[in-house]
């Protein structure tokens, strides 16, 4: 069954890319990944390699939103309105 509004097919029942940033990080992740193995295998050493295997994991806390600036997190509540139990209005 296609997934509507994603650009990947999920690998596993909670897996799925939807967004344009989404595939991005994924992909650049991929391809940092593949060139840390380029690299071992061009006979690289580690501490070359960690450079790529650092860009691949930056890409995905850039997928998951770990490491979202405090400026990225204040763009995107900013959309939405927040309301407490008591009624009270956030955002």
């Amino acid at each position: 069954m296609p997934w509507p509004n994603c650009w990947a097919q999920p690998a596993g029942p909670e897996a799925q890319l939807c967004n344009a940033r989404q595939l991005a990080a994924a992909t650049r992740a991929r391809d940092a990944i593949a060139e840390a193995m380029k690299a071992r295998q061009a006979g690289f050493g580690l501490d070359a390699t960690g450079i790529c295997l650092t860009d691949a994991l930056q890409a995905l806390c850039d997928l998951t939103g770990e490491d979202a600036s405090d400026a990225t997190i204040e763009k995107y509540l900013r959309r939405f309105v927040w309301v407490n139990d008591r009624g009270k209005t956030y955002g």
